[in-house]
């Protein structure tokens, strides 16, 4: 009985010894932080994220709970026993017991179904023991940024009404191929010009051909995303008029450079993200597409300037060898007459409407594109 008692007193010594040493100890030299291969994904694209505990002390922790602080719009696909998820996917615990001088790694696959940027930033470390005797919490910082590109839509699923007298395959037109470089001969199709037919070949063939041009390597595009801040409820840009912004500015790029036109693109939103002072414009070329869609992915509602004051400070960059897509939802009376003014230097500008009503103002000597959603 005694021999009993000397043992029950022994092993309660070594648990209140382990609490004691849990409470002291337990976070010298202890490492937890998340790796990320891929830092620029598309929506809903699955790519992993490891957490990885070490533990670089002789003394074992028995009992971990790491709770990460995640976005509402991050999914987990593979979902641990030792995981649970709290308060609408807002945070993820998971629990290690670590050896001394061991490190564990957990790989999870994770996707996010909405376009931005995502900053995995805090996380929440409790060591206890096994019996709850003791448990010590602390925060810790592991910043991580993930950027998510906007849906890119082929341009042909795009429904768009101009206000041109040539209003049919309005994105074609920006981007004809200069008639003095013909790169060879193809069968005629429906949105083929008449005035491209190659009679002689035509005859020869038994059917129509056109000729087939290339692009000049002066061509340019720059699409740019124009952010308007009201100062009503309901005026100015909203999370819906900014979306269908990123999707088509992606979506047009991706074109353009697709089809080898030098493209770039410029924009007045401010850009969310970990640094400061973000580059808001992408230079015309045709190798920049990630960097493009990462602009789009990092568009906020907010501005850096009205659209008019970004339009003034940049009027010298206007070229004649390029054409220029504004994006927007409203264009005020001093920018309109601003537009028209740079219009007059001979510069091709056309407005893209994405407003709800497509009441955008139409301005004398440029073309307007109304926005009437996707196929």
């Amino acid at each position: 009985m005694v021999a009993q008692l000397i043992l029950l007193c022994v092993v309660i010594a070594i648990i209140k010894y382990i609490a004691i040493m849990n409470q002291k100890h337990g976070f010298h030299n202890l490492k937890v932080h998340r790796e990320v291969p891929k830092k620029a994904v598309h929506i809903n694209e699955s790519f992993e994220i490891t957490t990885v505990v070490e533990n670089n002390k002789k003394f074992p922790i028995s009992f971990l709970v790491v709770k990460e602080k995640i976005p509402s719009h991050m999914k987990y696909l593979t979902e641990s026993s030792d995981g649970e998820f709290l308060e609408q996917w807002r945070y993820y615990e998971s629990r290690y017991n670590v050896w001394s001088y061991e490190r564990v790694k957990r790989t999870y696959k994770v996707k996010f179904d909405k376009r931005g940027v995502y900053i995995l930033n805090e996380l929440e470390l409790t060591i206890g023991d096994l019996f709850g005797l003791s448990s010590n919490t602390r925060d810790m910082l592991d910043s991580n940024e993930i950027i998510v590109y906007p849906d890119v839509i082929p341009i042909e699923n795009y429904i768009f009404k101009s206000t041109s007298y040539f209003g049919d395959n309005i994105i074609k037109r920006w981007i004809q191929k200069d008639p003095l470089y013909i790169k060879g001969i193809r069968e005629y199709t429906v949105e083929d010009r008449m005035k491209d037919i190659h009679w002689k070949s035509s005859m020869k063939m038994n059917k129509l051909m056109v000729k087939e041009y290339d692009f000049t390597s002066e061509r340019e595009i720059t699409i740019v995303v124009a952010i308007n801040q009201g100062g009503g409820v309901w005026t100015g840009f909203n999370e819906v008029t900014l979306e269908k912004a990123a999707m088509m500015a992606a979506s047009l790029a991706t074109k353009f450079i697709n089809s080898g036109i030098s493209t770039g693109i410029w924009t007045n939103s401010k850009l969310f993200g970990v640094e400061e002072n973000i580059k808001t414009e992408v230079s015309n070329s045709t190798g920049k597409l990630k960097s493009m869609l990462e602009l789009c992915a990092r568009l906020s509602v907010f501005q850096n300037s009205t659209t008019y004051e970004y339009l003034k400070k940049n009027m010298l960059k206007f070229r004649g060898n390029c054409t220029y897509i504004i994006i927007s939802d409203s264009l005020d009376k001093e920018t309109a007459n601003l537009l028209g003014q740079i219009a007059k230097r001979g510069i091709d500008i056309k407005t893209i409407d994405i407003s709800m009503n497509l009441d955008m103002v139409e301005i004398k000597g440029i073309e307007k594109i109304e926005y009437r959603g996707i196929r």
